[in-house]
C-alpha cells in the first residue's frame, strides 16, 4: 500500500506541533512542513521580549533542532511559499512553480502585521514585528541614547516599548484611542497599564494617529501626529493589529470571515483540509461567533488537535482562551474572552498602582479574569469560567474574597 502524504503548510509554532504529534500518534507517511520563512520553527513570543532585550538569541528559540526533525522523518520545506491549491489534484502550488502533492493539508499559516494606512514617504527604519527577521531588524535600532516612536499601544507595542526603554532609549508611544486596549482592559486596566509605563518615562500619546512619516534633514524621522505635531526620532516601530494569512485559501475555495473557518474539530469547508493556530477562525462556547485566537496556547493546542483529527480521531477542541504579556517586572495573564461584558469588578491588595484582578461578568456570570502580576487568581480564575463562572460580582467585592473557593462551585 502507497504510504500517505500530509503537508503542513506553515513551518510555525503550530505546523511544528502538529508534524511532531502525527509522529507521536503513529503516522508512518511521509510528513512536509512548508514555510516562507528560511528559519526552522521558532518560538515567537520571546521576540518581543527577551530576543530584543539580548536575553535570548535564534538558537535559544528553536522548537526543535534540525536533527530532531531528521529523527523523526519530518521534511521542512523553507523559503517557499504557496500561491494556491488544486483541490481536484490535491496539491500544492509554490509562487516559483513546484507542485507539491498530498493526502491531506494542514494550514497553519498563521497572521501578519496589519500595515500602516499609509505608505511612509521613508521606508528606511520603520519596522513592524512579527519575524525573527523582524526582530532582528528591531533590535538593531535599540540603542542607548535612541529616540523611538512605537506606534499602537497593543500588547506588541507595549512590550517593544518596555524593551527599549529598558535598553536606554527615549519612547514614544502613540495610539489612535483614548485609552489602550481599552475593550479588553476597560477604563482601570487602560490607566494602570498607562501609569506602569509613564511610570518608566514613556512619553504616551493617546488619541492621536499618525498621518505620515517623512525623511528627516538628520537622517532620522519625522513623525507627523493628528494634533499637528510631529516626532523627531531615529526609527519607528508599528503594531496595529494582524491579517491572517490566508489568501491562497481563499482563492481555492475554503470558507474565510476573518481567517480560515474550522469546526471543533479544525475541518475547513473543503473535505481533507484543516486549520489551527492563528489564522484559523472557530466557534467556542466562551464567546459568540467565531473568533480568531493568537496565543501560543492555541496555536499549540489547536495544533494537537488537528494532527488528531487528521488521523480520524474526532476529539471537539475548545480550550478555554489565555493569554500573556510581560512588560519591564510586570506580568499580564488573561484568561476567558472579556469581549461580550458589561460589568467589571477589581480586587485589589493595595502593593501598588498596578497590580490586581479584574473579573469580568456577562449578565452576572463570571467569562473572563485579568491578571496584572496575579498568577494565582488567574490559575484558580480559569476554572471558575469553564466551569461555568460560579462567583458573582458582590462575592468579588466582599471581604476576605479568594477565587479559589469558588474552584468547585
Amino acid at each position: 500500500m502507497t504510504k500517505k502524504t500530509f503537508a503542513i503548510v506553515g513551518a510555525s509554532l503550530a505546523g511544528a506541533h502538529a508534524a511532531f504529534q502525527l509522529r507521536k500518534d503513529g503516522f508512518d507517511g511521509e510528513i512536509l512542513l512548508i514555510g516562507d520563512e528560511a528559519h526552522l520553527p521558532y518560538d515567537r513570543p520571546p521576540l518581543s521580549k527577551a530576543f530584543l532585550l539580548g536575553k535570548a538569541e535564534e538558537d535559544a528559540l528553536l522548537l526543535r533542532q534540525e536533527s530532531d526533525y531528521g529523527d523523526a522523518a519530518i521534511t521542512p520545506i523553507l523559503s517557499t511559499r504557496i500561491a494556491s491549491i488544486d483541490r481536484s489534484a490535491r496539491s500544492l502550488e509554490t509562487t516559483n512553480g513546484r507542485s507539491i502533492a498530498f493526502d491531506k493539508l494542514l494550514i497553519c499559516t498563521g497572521a501578519r502585521a496589519r500595515d500602516l494606512p499609509f505608505a511612509p514617504e521613508a521606508q528606511a527604519n520603520v519596522h513592524t514585528l512579527r519575524s525573527l527577521d523582524d526582530a532582528g531588524r528591531v533590535r538593531a535600532e535599540l540603542l542607548p541614547g535612541r529616540r523611538i516612536v512605537v506606534i499602537g499601544f497593543g500588547f506588541i507595542g507595549a512590550e517593544v516599548a518596555a524593551a527599549a526603554q529598558e535598553l536606554g532609549c527615549a519612547v514614544t508611544l502613540v495610539e489612535a484611542s483614548e485609552a489602550p486596549m481599552q475593550r479588553v482592559l476597560g477604563s482601570e486596566g487602560a490607566s494602570r497599564y498607562c501609569g506602569l509605563h509613564a511610570s518608566r518615562g514613556i512619553d504616551i500619546r493617546l488619541s492621536t494617529s499618525v498621518l505620515q512619516i517623512r525623511e528627516a534633514p538628520d537622517g532620522g524621522k519625522l513623525v507627523a501626529l493628528s494634533d499637528g505635531s510631529e516626532l523627531a526620532c531615529d526609527a519607528v516601530v508599528y503594531g496595529i493589529g494582524s491579517t491572517p494569512n490566508c489568501e491562497f485559501a481563499q482563492a481555492s475555495g475554503i470558507q474565510i470571515a476573518n481567517g480560515i473557518v474550522v469546526n471543533a474539530f479544525c475541518e475547513t469547508s473543503v473535505e481533507g483540509i484543516y486549520a489551527a493556530g492563528d489564522v484559523a477562525a472557530r466557534p467556542t462556547a466562551y464567546a459568540s461567533g467565531l473568533v480568531r485566537l493568537e496565543s501560543w496556547q492555541n496555536a499549540y493546542r489547536q495544533a494537537v488537535a488537528a494532527a488528531r483529527s487528521m488521523l480520524g480521531h474526532r476529539e471537539a477542541y475548545d480550550d478555554i482562551p489565555w493569554f500573556w504579556s510581560d512588560q519591564y517586572e510586570s506580568k499580564m495573564q488573561l484568561a476567558g474572552l472579556p469581549g461580550t461584558h458589561d460589568q467589571i469588578v477589581w480586587h485589589d491588595q493595595g502593593e501598588d498602582d498596578f497590580s490586581g484582578t479584574a473579573f469580568y461578568f456577562t449578565q452576572r456570570r463570571l467569562i473572563a479574569v485579568l491578571g496584572l502580576n496575579r498568577p494565582r487568581d488567574v490559575r484558580f480564575g480559569m476554572e471558575v469560567v469553564k466551569a461555568g463562572g460560579a462567583v458573582t460580582p458582590d462575592d468579588v467585592r466582599s471581604e476576605g474574597f479568594n477565587i479559589q473557593k469558588y474552584m468547585r462551585r
